[in-house]
């Protein structure tokens, strides 16, 4: 029999590290699937959270917060992934994460790239409204509202070039649930409020404003030609390819990234392939620390981003890539700069941790797990040079006596299990139900 409240203050422990808890006595919303259930900072000072309401699933998979449009959609909030995923990669993490859509998307009308990055548990921190205005929209003025209507005059009354973020308190049953944030912007002698997660007007309901914040700023119309993207720029030397690495990567990992030994031994006929690790796991030397993702690939031409290697047979892919194949799939996105902790803070708790040799010791350790508990294994790789590049991580449990390695990426096809690789480290944790 599952417990709504205990299973969403277990899984707010994990994923707030205690800072956040439940709220209510019982759920504030009973579905056919699932519950739902407020939460909050133990803080009385914080701001309300955004991401303020924990679906609890009734099949026993594991609570994650609701989306920021839809909080109280059942259907949506409970949509399945395509296949099996690792943590930090639900697909609900892209459906609670408004607060990089309305960066992104104040980006894009500069004409600048972008992408939004998926919800991060330190998205959540007590002060996140503040820290929001202040490192993307400082010269905003805010206000506070109780209508829409109220609202939007703050911006139609200023006029041509004002823009604004609106955080939508949102209420449900006379209570404060998982709220949203919209971008308004005066086009046309009108205002247009954008929902920036759905890429769609948004949608105006009256009912469910608790409190409208309302913060307006200026965006003068844009005539020039796009914003540089600071690395789009030739490759043709070790010197050019080596700056362009390392914008890419402040841009991508703020800092925490630096390149291993770059060198003339680099190049491609395309471009280079560069080792990079985390600026920690260089002063540590802790495995803990170190990057999955450390093969980076720098194209010579300069409207070509750099970028990683897929996790499964990355060297068939970069040679394809190499010799100018046209049908390759998308390069996959970057994931957290140490993949160690962010990974088992949500797979459930460490038991215990094992380097080896070869796959015949993997096999013989998974087989001897209990069947409460499961293993990550970590297939390290080095490159032609000897440098740690990309990794990959693979699902391991012993099944009844038989143990199962899988590719959570492709779970129906058999994951190469590569006769030499640099390391192979398993960790094994008490394994919670499956997640979506």
């Amino acid at each position: 029999m599952i417990d709504p409240i205990h299973s969403a203050a277990a899984w707010l422990d994990q994923a707030y590290g205690g800072h956040i808890g439940v709220i209510d006595p019982a759920p504030i919303v009973e579905g056919r699937h699932s519950w739902l259930v407020r939460c909050g900072h133990r803080d009385d000072a914080a701001q309300p959270m955004l991401a303020g309401t924990i679906a609890v699933p009734k099949n026993g998979r594991t609570p994650f917060p609701v989306a920021n449009a839809a909080p109280i959609d059942e259907a949506l909030n409970l949509a399945p992934p395509p296949q099996p995923v690792f943590p930090g990669q639900e697909p609900w993490r892209w459906r609670v994460n408004a607060r990089n859509c309305v960066v992104a998307i104040d980006a894009v009308l500069r004409r600048a790239r972008a992408s939004a990055l998926p919800w991060n548990p330190d998205d959540e921190r007590p002060d996140w409204w503040t820290r929001l205005l202040d490192g993307h929209f400082p010269d905003a003025t805010t206000t506070t509202h109780g209508t829409w209507a109220s609202a939007l005059d703050v911006v139609a009354a200023a006029g041509p070039g004002t823009c604004a973020v609106i955080w939508l308190r949102r209420q449900y049953r006379g209570v404060e649930v998982t709220g949203h944030l919209l971008y308004a912007t005066y086009f046309n002698d009108a205002v247009m409020v954008l929902d920036p997660q759905r890429g769609m007007p948004a949608e105006i309901k009256e009912q469910e404003v608790l409190e409208l914040a309302v913060a307006a700023f200026r965006r003068e119309p844009v005539t020039s030609d796009p914003i540089a993207v600071p690395w789009q720029f030739p490759a043709i030397d070790l010197d050019s390819a080596v700056a362009k690495a390392a914008a890419w990567l402040d841009a991508t990992y703020g800092g925490e990234v630096t390149l291993v030994a770059p060198a003339a031994e680099d190049e491609l006929r395309r471009g280079w392939l560069f080792a990079c690790t985390t600026e920690t796991f260089k002063n540590t030397g802790d495995w803990r620390d170190q990057l999955l993702d450390s093969a980076l690939v720098v194209p010579k031409e300069a409207d070509e981003d750099p970028f990683g290697l897929p996790n499964a047979d990355p060297w068939q892919f970069l040679q394809r890539w190499d010799q100018h194949a046209q049908d390759l799939p998308t390069p996959p996105d970057s994931g957290p700069a140490a993949w160690f902790k962010p990974t088992m803070r949500e797979l459930g708790p460490v038991l215990g941790t094992s380097n080896h040799a070869d796959w015949a010791e993997v096999i013989n350790e998974i087989s001897a797990l209990p069947e409460d508990a499961a293993a990550v294994v970590w297939l390290r790789r080095r490159d032609w040079r000897g440098r740690e590049t990309v990794g990959q991580l693979l699902a391991a449990a012993n099944e009844g006596g038989r143990v199962r390695i899988a590719d959570p990426q492709n779970p129906t096809a058999q994951p190469q299990l590569e006769s030499s690789p640099f390391g192979l480290l398993v960790v094994s944790y008490r394994a919670m139900p499956a997640r979506l």
